[in-house]
């Protein structure tokens, strides 16, 4: 509780015999109180979404713009096209992307995506910062794009954003 983002004088968190543990107001608040801000550990668009935003950073894109070649899945913003840290972010989902899109005989498609995709860009970046954690391109892409995941996820229309 001691994360400068948290408000221990509003929250805490407690286990209950009934439900397990969970995070409780420790006096009433006006509704709209802000008590908690972090940044998402990561996050992905919604299916619906996919055609329209960046897989990285979840602008909105122009509708010219073609998904990737290989996963026929996702598409980039330029800026995000541009920039390598972005890009690991994508050609590390991009096989199993595909693999959703067209899964093996036998094995229907999943009507939606979101968790798994989000599952796995959750696995990769562990795996990422994990198995590579001296390469600042690995540990400085992270926090940056989450950041910019805020930004665009911050307004009343979130873009699709899960997070």
């Amino acid at each position: 509780n001691n994360h400068p983002s948290v408000r221990p004088d509003m929250i805490e968190v407690r286990d209950t015999d009934r439900a397990g543990r969970g995070v409780f107001a420790v006096r009433r608040l006006k509704a709209g109180t802000e008590v908690v801000r972090a940044l998402p550990a990561a996050a992905v668009c919604n299916d619906t979404a996919l055609s329209s935003h960046c897989c990285v950073c979840l602008s909105p894109l122009p509708t010219t713009t073609p998904p990737c070649g290989k996963c026929r899945t996702s598409r980039l913003c330029g800026r995000c096209a541009a920039s390598p840290a972005a890009r690991l972010v994508h050609d590390d989902e991009c096989q199993a992307l595909a693999l959703l899109r067209s899964p093996p005989a036998g094995i229907a498609p999943p009507e939606d995506t979101r968790s798994l995709r989000l599952l796995l860009r959750l696995l990769l970046l562990r795996w990422r910062s994990a198995a590579l954690p001296e390469e600042p391109q690995y540990a400085d892409r992270a926090e940056a794009l989450l950041r910019a995941c805020i930004r665009r996820c911050s307004g009343p229309d979130l873009g699709g954003c899960t997070a």
